[in-house]
């Protein structure tokens, strides 16, 4: 609402729609302040995610801090009520070492600390590793 309309040619927010209290307002904003045929990237945690089944309530990207969960169909669904073109929806691509890989992972810190260890000793703690953890991206434009 602090912008004037028809002002921005991109909208980025990574991980931050699943926060916001009041996504109508938000998107109608966000929809308003894009200037003709701009564009808007969205990344959001994907709760049909493998991880994310497996893992349930222990999962490190669903947690109760976010007032919104989504998916893809619901993600794109929100976009298409916002009267937005979606272009692309897909999985988003993490790239991390291994050491941060398994500090996220919802295991005992005894295990943690023995895979760190063990990951140094074989020189492979830096190595860094692709994985389609959870997260999903949306490109849509007005």
């Amino acid at each position: 609402k602090d912008f004037n309309s028809n002002f921005f040619d991109v909208i980025c927010f990574f991980q931050v729609i699943e926060h916001i209290a009041d996504l109508n307002d938000f998107l109608i904003s966000c929809l308003e302040s894009l200037k003709k045929d701009g564009i808007i990237l969205c990344i959001a945690h994907d709760s049909n995610a493998f991880f994310a089944k497996i893992l349930k309530d222990r999962c490190p990207i669903i947690n109760n801090e976010h007032i919104w969960i989504f998916n893809k169909e619901t993600l794109k669904k929100i976009f298409l009520k916002y009267n937005f073109q979606v272009i692309k929806v897909g999985p988003v691509v993490n790239i991390y070492s291994l050491t941060y890989w398994f500090k996220m992972m919802p295991i005992p810190k005894f295990l943690k600390k023995f895979i760190f260890n063990l990951l140094s000793f074989l020189k492979i703690a830096n190595k860094r590793i692709s994985i389609k953890v959870g997260n999903i991206f949306i490109v849509a434009k007005k």
